[in-house]
This record gives structure tokens, C-alpha cells and sequence, in this order.
């Protein structure tokens, strides 16, 4: 029996249905393991280090300085304490200016983790370390000097890393260190500014906890405790969703690599039952069956998961070299548990897939041996909850939640359905062809066979379509963006304008022909509360929805030029202790006309009336806010002022600018939009290589499909043969059946994501909607040529089966 179970393992796995197990179960493991390994290695990034990440035993993070008998109670209970302080402004050095990331540092810092300078040094006031970026984009060397507000640094070396700096996809600037001392000279600390005020502290376990205990009932909306192990929280989040998605590409790999395990497994276990109703003829022992079929069980695990690996490990290098500086610079060696997810799938995916169709092979009656009619005991439909069940409790071990994998199951049943609907519709839609032609053959057969073509042609629609999905976001993303703006559309904001420098600002803009822009005063805060109701101020926490972040808000008189009333009216003079709300997020935290929203700004609490909706075109690069105040409420309350103007590039106005107003901040729109760009081109790649994966998954269903198919329909094809037919009238009525059936899913596929597209626009984008011919025509063509590339070689050996088969009945 043990060399019975070594020929049959290598005849199957060499060119039997095995084949198709072991490809689809390594299929199914590299597509999880994959996002399993990056997913891993980048959650260790963000907790690995602990307090060295936090650069403290605790951290408090907030948007203003906070009050100094928080700071004193800390030193009374044996804490040590330092402040950061993360502001952007701009950096000039002779004719160069560049945007930089301001992080300046306090005595103490860092108690734990390393701040790497080149050469090593301590942070010390009047001096300046620059990234290397930086130090190039400047054109600067050691010992020369920089421009920051009102002060000149001195360039002392490189700034390599420092321990909480986390990293982002999006960063606005490159990095720059200074003293905490310098960020209180510069003149730059503006109200309005956007400013991140960090503390970190060290001590003892019990002081620590004494200490949070008095401090938290104290804090204000957007203050957090921050302890070690918690990571860094907005990067958590955009990590999340972003995992989430590359989940989501796995799961719909893993269901078409079950899919074909199971189709596989199926037709296996149908080819075997002669051998099996030998082998109980013979006296083999029920025990040694199960043997027999565990042990081939246990090698197509086996080989299945070691491809999967093998497989998984690279593609996750795939990821990384496509994602590039989207991650962070150095990633860890990832942990077990990817690896033991991959191995507990190919045995759990192996197993739960291939019990039923095995236990009917176990219950193959000896009579068989005389009488080929007989079938197992067991009926096929039994055997459907025992497949939903397996393909549940795998798509559960893979995200790790119960009710998310339910309403991803059902949204791709749903969408799985959807597209049987669509291709069982154009199937009765395509027309007849010639008599006796090779498509008026293919498109009777079709017909014929009806849902089960149709089920066919969907398994191929859905990874086509995810694929149609991908490149339509990408043109959304990029070429609408860059082709519908404005061409007057602005391409700088100016921040931190005080008071005092709107007038000579005008006159500097005159002199170079430039109309005086608006001055919109701003100040930070956060909504607190909707009719007296508490919002939520952070993901996930319970309560009615907040924002969850700062709001840079205004107050004005008259409704900006660029916006538009939907609903309600504007502030006439006299009325005040009013609020205008943006459409969009009215809608979505459910406020209302007359509604009264609390909020807390630079310290203030402000209250005012829900007077009118707004709908903003966030297309336009001309400063917008979700909330615009009645300018009442903030008559007395210093603050800073921010604009949007059009330069030309390389414009020496814009060097200008910041050399008489040394407190402006001027955001490149253009750098940041080609920022944005190249990161949705690195995602949108490696995003198309797990669809590559997925459409290569699902070419694997069909194929086994089509198999079962070609071999059901051997003795039609011999009839077929024997009546009359030539083996190029079949050849080519089978050429043209495949390539409709694939035709028939890429334009299902283009419907579907067109559907999807066009949904979703609806509901993140303003931009008008601009149909996708090139979905039209490409996933049809692709959706034909896959097919007929994958199964031509299986057709005309099909027809040389049907050919000897007539020949030998003569």
C-alpha cells in the first residue's frame, strides 16, 4: 500500500487532477501569506519599540502647550519630563527655499532610543541639523548657515533619525532639529499655526500611573496618553484601511483558490472510484483506505503549502520593492505567525475541501468492479454546507473576524450573483452566426448549457473586474485630478500671515501684477459636542461620530465667492453666534438646520447655531473649511491668516515673499500633488500585482471547469465525430466557445466596475463623471485571449481523445 500511495501521489501530482490542487492550494497560501507577511512586519514597526518608539516611558500628545501644574505635578511625583515641539515653515539658504518639518527638541530628550546626528553631537541652541534631503534640496553644507523665521542657524550636521519620528506616505516636507528655544525665537509660533506638542516622561510604574490618574479627567478634546505598545495612532489607522484592502484582494484569491480545490478534488475523487471499488474487491481494510487517502491528503498539503511559501515570500518581496519609501526604511524579519497561518491553510484548505468528495470515494460500492452505473451512497448536494463551512472557518482564520468575514462573503456572493445575472443575459443576447458555422455551434452550446456557462464566464468576471476597479481609481486618481483643474487654479498656500503683514504683502503682490488674494483668519480646534451631545474625538471610541482631528476653521462676513448655499441662510449684520457646515459632513454626523455645535478652539469654548449648509468644491485649491463662523464670536481673538495665490514656477517672487515675511509657510500645491501621484502609482502597482495573482487564480477554476466540462462532453464530441463532423468544424466551434465565454466575463467585468465606478464617484468625488472606454474594449480582449491561452492545449487534446475513441469503436 505505501508504494500504491508513492505511484499514486507522483503519477497525480505529475499530470493528474492533483495538479490542480496542489497549484490552486499554493495559489491561495501566497496570496495570504503575502499580505500576512508585510501586515505583520509593519505592525511590528509600529510596536516593537516600545518606549524607545514613544521616546519615554509615556507621552502626551496636544495641539497647545499644556498647563504647568500638570507639568509641576509630575516632578512631584518623581517623573522626568521633555517637550518636542513639530511645526512646518520654510527654510532659506542663499537664492534656495524649501517647506521643512520643524521638530524642535527640549533638555531631556530622548530617554529612550537613539537621535542619530552625523556627526554625533547635542542638540544645542543657534544650530541646525538637516536631513539629508534637505541639505540637498537647499544646497548646503556643515557650517553654513539657514533662515528659519526671524533667526539664521548654523547647519551642524544630519539629522539620520530620531526615535518617535514613525514615518508617513504622505510626508509634507523632509525633516529639520532644532532647540526648543530657537522654536520660541523664531517669531513663527502664530495662533492658528498647526503645531504638535509632545511630552515625554519617565519614571517609575506606580508614579506614572499616580500621576495619569490625576492628569486624565483633565484632558481636553484631542490631548491622548499615548503608553508603550500603542503605536503611533494615525499611522495605525491608514495602515489599517490600507490592510484591509490588500485583505480583501487576498480573501477573493482564497475563495477562487477553494473554488478550484474542490472542482479539483471533485473530478479526483470520480476518476478513482473504479480503483478504490478495486482495491475493497482485492481486501484492502477500510483502515488502509483512510490511510491511503490521508497520506495523498497529507502530500498534496505539503506540496501545495512549501509552493505557497516559497511563492508568498516572494511576492511580499514584490510588495515592498513596488510600495518603496510608502514604508519605512527598515523593516523587521517578520514573526511566526504568517508562516503558521500558511501552514494551518494548506492543511485546513486541503482537508475541509477534499472531506466530502473523499468520503464518498470511500463509500464506492465493490460491486462497481461489474456494474461502472453505480455511485457512492453519499449524494454531491450533501456535501455543499460541508464547503460553505470549510470556506467560512478559512476566509474567518484570515481576518480574524467573524462579522467582517460574513459581509465580505456576502458582498462577493452578491457581486458573484450579479455577474452570473449579467453574463446569462448577454449570452441570450449574442447573435445566432452562420448555420453550421463554428459560432453559430459555440453560441447553441452555450445557450444550452445555460446557468452553468454562465457560472463559468463568472468565476473568470470577478478577478477581471477587481482589475477593471484598480485601473479606474488609478485614472480617477490621477489623470482626472491633473486634467479637470482650473487652469487659473491656485498652486501655492500661504500660511501664518500676521496681522501686521497683510497690507505690505498686497503691495509687494502689486507690484509683481498680482491681484490681492483673500485673507481667511484662521484658528485650530475641535468639535466637542452636537446639541449638547459629546462627540467622539478618535476612532473607534463609543458615542455619537466626531471628526476625530483638528479643524482649522474662519469667521467671515460674506459667503466665499467659491462656495454655494444649499440649505438656510447667510448671517446678515447684527445676527451672530451663527456657524455655516459643509454639506458633506453635516450630513454624515447627522447635523441639521438650527442644531447648536460646541467646540473647542485654541483653548476657547465656543458655542454657535447651525445657520446654513455649504456645498464646497474641494477641487478648486482655493481655501475651504468645514465650519465658517460669524465673525462675533472671534472679535477679540488674536489669530494668523492664510491665502492661496498662482505663482509661476521657479518664481522669484516666491523667494521674495519669504525674505521680507520670514513667518510665511508656502505650501507647494504642485510638489504635493506629485507627491500624491507617485504614491498612487506605487500602490496602484502593487495593488495590479495582486490582481495578476487573483486573475491568475481564477484562470485556474475555469480551467478545471472547463475540463469537467470537455470531459462530460467527450461522447457528444465522439457522436459528433462519427456522424460526420470534421475535427476543424469542432475544433473551431470549441475555439469559438471559449473565446465568447471569456469574452462574455471581460464585458460583464467592464459593466460591473463601470456600475462600481461610477457608485463610488458619486461619493468621494466632486469631478464630473467621465466614462472608461479603453475597460470596454480591453477586459473583453483580455477576458477572450486568457481563455483560449489557457485551455487550447486541453481542447486539442480533447479532440484527439474523441478522435482514437471513435477509431477504436470501429
Amino acid at each position: 500500500m505505501s508504494r500504491l500511495l508513492l505511484r499514486l501521489v507522483g503519477r497525480e501530482l505529475w499530470r493528474g487532477e492533483l495538479r490542480a490542487v496542489v497549484l490552486a492550494l499554493a495559489l491561495s497560501v501566497a496570496c495570504v501569506l503575502s499580505v500576512a507577511l508585510v501586515a505583520d512586519r509593519l505592525q511590528q514597526t509600529l510596536t516593537q519599540g516600545g518606549r524607545e518608539f514613544l521616546a519615554g516611558d509615556l507621552q502626551l500628545r496636544s495641539a497647545e502647550t499644556v498647563p504647568d501644574t500638570w507639568l509641576a505635578a509630575a516632578r512631584q511625583q518623581g517623573l522626568a519630563w521633555s517637550q518636542t515641539l513639530v511645526f512646518n515653515s520654510m527654510l532659506f539658504h542663499e537664492d534656495a527655499l524649501q517647506l521643512a518639518s520643524i521638530k524642535a527638541v527640549g533638555p531631556g530628550y530622548p530617554f529612550y532610543g537613539q537621535l542619530q546626528l552625523e556627526p554625533p553631537a547635542t542638540v544645542a541652541a543657534g544650530r541646525i541639523w538637516l536631513s539629508p534631503e534637505l541639505m540637498q534640496r537647499l544646497q548646503v553644507a556643515v557650517g553654513q548657515t539657514v533662515e528659519l523665521g526671524e533667526l539664521e542657524l548654523q547647519v551642524a550636521g544630519r539629522v539620520l533619525q530620531t526615535p518617535d519620528e514613525g514615518f508617513s506616505p504622505v510626508l509634507l516636507a523632509p525633516r529639520a532639529l532644532i532647540d526648543l528655544a530657537d522654536a520660541e525665537r523664531s517669531g513663527l509660533l502664530l495662533p492658528g499655526s498647526r503645531l504638535s506638542y509632545r511630552y515625554q516622561f519617565q519614571g517609575p510604574a506606580a508614579a506614572l500611573a499616580a500621576w495619569q490618574a490625576e492628569v486624565k479627567p483633565q484632558l481636553k478634546p484631542g490631548q491622548q496618553l499615548v503608553g508603550p505598545g500603542q503605536g503611533e495612532g494615525m499611522m495605525s489607522q491608514s495602515l489599517a484601511r490600507s490592510e484591509r484592502f490588500f485583505r480583501l484582494a487576498a480573501l477573493i484569491g482564497l475563495l477562487l483558490g477553494c473554488m478550484a480545490i474542490s472542482l479539483a478534488m471533485g473530478r479526483f475523487a470520480q476518476r478513482q472510484q473504479d480503483m478504490m471499488a478495486l482495491l475493497k474487491v482485492l481486501g484492502a481494510r477500510r483502515r488502509t483506505l483512510w490511510g491511503l487517502m490521508s497520506g495523498l491528503l497529507l502530500a498534496v498539503a505539503l506540496v501545495g503549502g512549501l509552493l505557497g511559501g516559497v511563492a508568498g515570500m516572494l511576492l511580499q518581496q514584490g510588495f515592498i520593492l513596488l510600495l518603496g519609501d510608502l514604508l519605512p526604511k527598515t523593516l523587521p524579519s517578520p514573526g511566526p505567525w504568517p508562516f503558521v497561518l500558511g501552514g494551518l491553510l494548506a492543511v485546513l484548505a486541503t482537508v475541509l475541501l477534499s472531506l466530502w468528495p473523499f468520503l464518498q470515494l470511500l463509500k464506492v460500492p465493490p460491486l462497481r468492479v461489474l456494474r461502472q452505473g453505480l455511485k457512492p451512497g453519499l449524494p454531491d448536494w450533501l456535501g455543499l454546507p460541508v464547503l460553505l463551512l470549510g470556506a467560512l472557518l478559512l476566509c474567518w482564520l484570515v481576518t480574524g473576524d467573524g462579522p467582517l468575514t460574513l459581509a465580505l462573503l456576502a458582498g462577493l456572493l452578491l457581486v458573484g450573483l450579479v455577474l452570473t445575472l449579467l453574463v446569462r443575459l448577454l449570452l441570450w443576447l449574442l447573435p445566432r452566426g452562420r448555420p453550421g458555422s463554428g459560432l453559430a455551434l459555440a453560441v447553441r452550446q452555450l445557450r444550452r448549457q445555460g446557468w452553468r456557462s454562465a457560472l463559468q464566464a463568472q468565476v473568470l468576471a470577478l478577478p477581471l473586474m477587481l482589475l477593471g476597479l484598480l485601473l479606474g481609481v488609478r485614472q480617477a486618481l490621477l489623470s482626472d485630478l491633473w486634467t479637470q483643474l482650473p487652469a487659473d487654479a491656485p498652486n501655492r498656500f500661504v500660511l501664518n500671515i500676521a496681522p501686521q503683514d497683510k497690507a505690505p504683502l498686497d503691495r509687494l503682490l502689486a507690484a509683481h501684477g498680482i491681484a490681492a488674494p483673500t485673507y481667511y483668519p484662521v484658528l485650530r480646534g475641535r468639535l466637542t459636542a452636537i446639541n449638547d451631545e459629546p462627540v467622539t474625538q478618535q476612532e473607534g471610541e463609543l458615542g455619537r461620530e466626531g471628526i476625530h482631528r483638528e479643524l482649522t476653521v474662519t469667521w467671515l462676513a460674506q459667503l466665499p465667492a467659491h462656495n454655494r448655499l444649499l440649505a438656510g441662510a447667510w448671517w446678515q449684520a447684527g445676527q451672530g453666534q451663527q456657524v455655516s457646515v459643509e454639506s458633506d459632513v453635516a450630513t454624515r454626523l447627522g447635523i441639521g438646520l438650527g442644531d447648536w455645535l460646541s467646540f473647542d478652539l485654541a483653548g476657547q469654548a465656543v458655542r454657535a447655531r447651525v445657520s446654513s449648509l455649504r456645498q464646497v468644491n474641494w477641487q478648486d485649491l482655493q481655501p475651504n473649511f468645514f465650519m465658517i463662523f460669524s465673525p462675533d464670536l472671534f472679535a477679540e481673538q488674536p489669530s494668523s491668516a492664510m491665502a492661496s495665490l498662482r505663482l509661476s514656477p521657479d518664481s522669484a517672487l516666491e523667494r521674495e515673499l519669504v525674505r521680507q515675511f520670514p513667518a510665511l509657510t508656502l505650501i507647494n500645491v504642485d510638489e504635493l500633488m506629485a507627491k500624491l501621484q507617485a504614491m498612487s502609482e506605487r500602490i496602484g502597482k502593487a495593488l495590479g500585482l495582486m490582481a495578476a495573482l487573483i486573475t491568475l487564480a481564477g484562470l485556474l477554476v475555469l480551467l478545471v471547469q472547463v475540463q469537467a466540462e470537455l470531459a462530460r462532453r467527450r461522447p457528444s464530441l465522439v457522436l459528433m465525430r462519427t456522424l460526420g463532423a470534421s475535427a476543424g468544424q469542432l475544433k473551431g466551434a470549441l475555439r469559438w466557445e471559449l473565446l465568447t465565454l471569456g469574452a462574455l466575463a471581460g464585458l460583464a467585468a467592464a459593466l460591473g466596475a463601470e456600475v462600481a465606478l461610477r457608485l463610488s464617484h458619486q461619493l468621494w468625488s466632486l469631478l464630473p463623471w467621465r466614462s472608461l472606454p479603453a475597460l470596454w474594449l480591453g477586459l473583453p480582449v483580455m477576458g477572450a485571449l486568457l481563455v483560449w491561452l489557457t485551455t487550447s492545449l486541453m481542447v486539442a487534446q480533447q479532440l484527439r481523445q474523441a478522435l482514437g475513441a471513435r477509431l477504436r469503436a470501429f
